[in-house]
């Protein structure tokens, strides 16, 4: 499908911050950039710990802070279709302490600074192209692309960009600590989806195993007063089903994986937002989905 950019609050708003955030750090050159980044013999022999947590605040290069609002705009505003803002600000938060730890780990004993957003670009990038991976991304005036050859450009220009710079300054620290975040934000997202795949289809067994659990009733177990009006009891079961049919064939597909695309979009729905946040539309969905198992 073909989707504008949505208007995510959080990302728009941690957008701006993390602007002002680096243009300080070029007013301040000499003092911010020492005390926010990440260098990992320092959080362990200063233990310096709120490093772990400011250094995506420093500004690296150019393409990374290029790469970091491209993806943070067109991307991040669009996870928060599934995830809350306030909830997103939190997971970005823990997936950066746990690379600074990480990364600190890696690289005690390494004369290496990190900084900037790559590790969380990379996150987002590769978390929301593969939880929605039918979208399709409008970009300034060029033809919509879906979402994955989007990403794949992105990446391909971010990588051209730093082999550039590598190969011109021949600092081979920059480079280091740049493809470290990289991994680290790549493996997060993976690791996440495939963990909400997993939980997705553990619930959409659970369902249907509910489902299929109803026990239907044997005529011996109808009540007398039914007994006694079977010819009333069929004509509404008849007019039952004839309306339930119409229903179901006006909402689902002839596709049986379009239809399976839609229930794992309403049951991501579920996981991230709650069985309330539901609409209409979508409870009537999984109603005439059940019936059709």
């Amino acid at each position: 499908m073909n989707l504008k950019v949505n208007n995510g609050v959080f990302s728009k708003s941690l957008l701006l911050i993390v602007g002002v955030i680096y243009f300080l750090n070029y007013i301040y050159s000499g003092v911010l950039p020492q005390i926010l980044s990440l260098v990992p013999a320092k959080v362990v022999h200063e233990l310096s710990l709120w490093r772990l947590i400011t250094f995506p605040f420093v500004p690296p290069d150019i393409e990374s802070v290029v790469f970091f609002a491209v993806v943070f705009y067109y991307l991040a505003s669009r996870i928060e279709r599934y995830i809350a803002g306030v909830r997103l600000a939190i997971w970005l938060s823990l997936i950066t302490i746990l690379q600074g730890s990480v990364l600190t780990l890696l690289f005690m004993g390494n004369d290496i600074t990190f900084a900037g957003m790559d590790g969380a670009a990379f996150y987002v990038l590769v978390f929301y192209s593969l939880i929605s991976s039918k979208d399709r991304i409008e970009f300034l005036n060029f033809p919509s692309l879906p979402v994955q050859a989007f990403s794949m450009l992105l990446v391909f220009l971010w990588f051209g960009l730093k082999l550039v710079n590598f190969s011109t300054s021949g600092n081979s620290m920059d480079f280091l600590s740049a493809t470290s975040s990289a991994l680290f934000g790549i493996t997060a997202g993976l690791i996440h989806y495939l963990q909400l795949r997993f939980y997705n289809n553990l619930m959409r067994k659970r369902e249907e195993a509910i489902i299929s659990s109803y026990p239907i009733p044997k005529p011996e177990e109808l009540s007398m007063a039914h007994s006694n009006m079977r010819t009333m009891r069929k004509m509404y079961e008849r007019q039952n089903q004839s309306d339930r049919e119409i229903m179901d064939e006006d909402i689902l597909s002839d596709d049986m994986s379009e239809n399976e695309d839609k229930l794992n979009e309403i049951l991501d729905k579920i996981c991230n937002t709650g069985k309330e946040s539901l609409t209409d539309f979508e409870r009537k969905f999984l109603d005439a989905y059940s019936r059709r198992i």
